[in-house]
């Protein structure tokens, strides 16, 4: 038992000194970059939710704003916050584990960071990742409350379960549970039960008071629940999946022979506290109605089942090498498989993503340099998802014309009284202040790239953009972007001018190498229909 508590422990270090170094220069991609570039633009006078449009939660907001302020704004900063997080998580696991075996604890953050590193470039810090953080260090905060009986722990639990409820309000459903189950658990202690209970409350208030204050300091609490009651609850009725497909995927395939030998270990283990246990089951089912809720299949939606499943992994299998027969058997199976082989794996396969692919940005940064780099804050716009104008822009500090970030919400058919409304107000914004250039991608929505004739689906805008702007150079979608397990199709983008900012002539700005540029003459947007 011993030797394979050590062999656990050098394995689970070699995946997190492995995954530093095989991931070390990924770049900021997807969530993240527009997270980012929402903290930038409220640095620069926007106001979130008035001025920012965006469907996250302030919780999302002060945490990039927070870490960028802390760690810095680049693409190491946040490798060292993604890492951190895991780290942090590691940390949660093995102070829930401590009676058991705190080896357990530091496997189950191993197994995480490996499921972390599969998933690619672009899932780095997202949002259920800092969601799970905070949950399993709410879960070790209550477990200390009853296991030294002081309302302390409870507290920090409390504080920690709201700024995980600040992130994502699925996680409402996790705190009601816990505080219903740790309510059980004392029920014939009323004193004590009043006392975790209502500490565990008022941090949570804590929290949400510290949301209500920024929100306050910036006027934006009336826009944030109209985007609440708009706009959020528009998003999460978009491209949803069926849930027969959301309930058979909420873990990677390669995982599941793990997942089913931890339901047999989990029926035959011994040794858990049955409060403590209760809860972590209860926290793996919250995390697949959570992946299910979400109905958008992205795999940063599965981070907090599957955080408590490798928790409860790695405690079950510690439990059952512990005892003797078939079950040691599976453990000792399971652990090799896990850490030995699956772990590697995808070390492995994170080390073979192609970060250095990052063709659109520097095209596109070329382009803009060329057009005023520096000198067009206020005077682009970009007009895409998340297939890379937006990165472009925080990586040049260059401020937006609006604080509209997506493009997604003009285009989607069908339109709503929300879309209609967004519509209308960017249109309205971009009349009195046109930008001297705008930035539109060939994304469409979160699929893949279908071309321009998105703007097709938009008369009132097409027809302002032909009357006010020239096409001035388009990029072709290059090489596929292997960034994640299965790599996607390029993006590419038509770059717009302004007549009066840039008067049509030879001597015009000159297209990047990567585009081409567009002749006067030529058919330079589509028709209008």
């Amino acid at each position: 038992m011993k030797w394979l508590c050590i062999a656990v422990i050098v394995a689970s270090a070699g995946v997190f000194v492995s995954a530093v170094i095989a991931t070390r220069y990924w770049p900021i991609a997807g969530d993240a970059l527009l997270t980012h570039y929402a903290a930038f633009l409220l640095d620069h006078g926007f106001a979130p939710f008035r001025d920012i449009i965006d469907i996250n939660t302030p919780g999302c907001l002060l945490f990039d704003w927070a870490a960028i302020h802390v760690v810095g704004s680049g693409s190491t900063a946040w490798r060292i916050v993604d890492i951190t997080l895991i780290a942090i998580s590691a940390f949660g696991m093995m102070a829930i584990a401590r009676p058991y075996a705190w080896a357990g604890g530091l496997a189950g953050g191993a197994m995480l960071l490996a499921i972390h590193m599969r998933d690619g470039v672009d899932q780095a810090g997202e949002r259920d990742l800092i969601l799970a953080t905070f949950l399993l260090l709410a879960c070790a905060c209550v477990f200390e409350a009853l296991r030294r009986d002081h309302w302390i722990y409870s507290l920090g639990g409390g504080l920690a379960a709201g700024a995980g409820l600040l992130i994502k309000p699925t996680a409402a459903i996790w705190i009601v549970g816990v505080l219903l189950l740790e309510g059980y658990a004392l029920r014939g202690k009323p004193a004590r039960m009043w006392r975790q209970v209502s500490m565990f409350v008022l941090g949570d208030l804590v929290s949400l008071t510290l949301a209500l204050l920024f929100l306050l300091r910036y006027h934006a609490v009336h826009a944030f629940i109209g985007v609440a009651r708009g706009l959020i609850v528009y998003h999460a009725g978009v491209d949803r999946l069926s849930v027969r497909y959301l309930l058979e995927h909420p873990i990677p395939s390669a995982w599941f022979p793990v997942a089913l030998a931890w339901i047999y270990l989990a029926a035959v283990a011994r040794g858990w506290n049955q409060f403590e246990k209760g809860v972590v089951i209860f926290s793996i089912a919250f995390g697949v109605v959570s992946f299910v809720l979400q109905g958008k299949g992205f795999p940063y939606h599965r981070y907090p089942a599957e955080a408590f499943l490798a928790l409860a992994l790695g405690i079950d299998c510690v439990l059952a090498l512990r005892a003797n027969g078939r079950q040691r058997i599976v453990a000792a199976i399971v652990v090799v498989y896990a850490l030995g082989v699956l772990a590697p794996e995808s070390v492995l396969r994170a080390s073979r993503y192609d970060w250095r692919n990052q063709d659109f940005s520097h095209s596109l940064a070329a382009e803009l340099d060329s057009l005023g780099g520096a000198r067009l804050s206020g005077e682009v716009q970009c007009m895409d998802t998340f297939g890379g104008c937006i990165g472009t822009l925080y990586s040049m500090r260059v401020v937006q014309t609006t604080g509209f970030l997506y493009d997604c919400y003009f285009f989607h058919q069908p339109q709503t009284a929300v879309t209609t409304a967004m519509r209308s107000r960017f249109l309205s914004e971009m009349e009195t202040t046109p930008p001297k250039v705008i930035v539109v991608t060939s994304q469409y929505c979160f699929t893949d790239p279908g071309g321009y004739s998105k703007l097709d689906t938009w008369p009132a805008f097409l027809s302002w953009l032909r009357k006010n702007y020239e096409l001035h150079s388009q990029m072709e979608p290059g090489r596929a972007v292997n960034w994640w397990p299965h790599p996607r199709p390029a993006i590419g983008y038509r770059i717009y001018l302004r007549r009066a900012a840039y008067p049509w002539s030879e001597t015009e700005p000159t297209a990047s190498p990567a585009s081409t540029r567009i002749e006067k003459g030529q058919d330079r947007l589509p028709p209008l229909r």
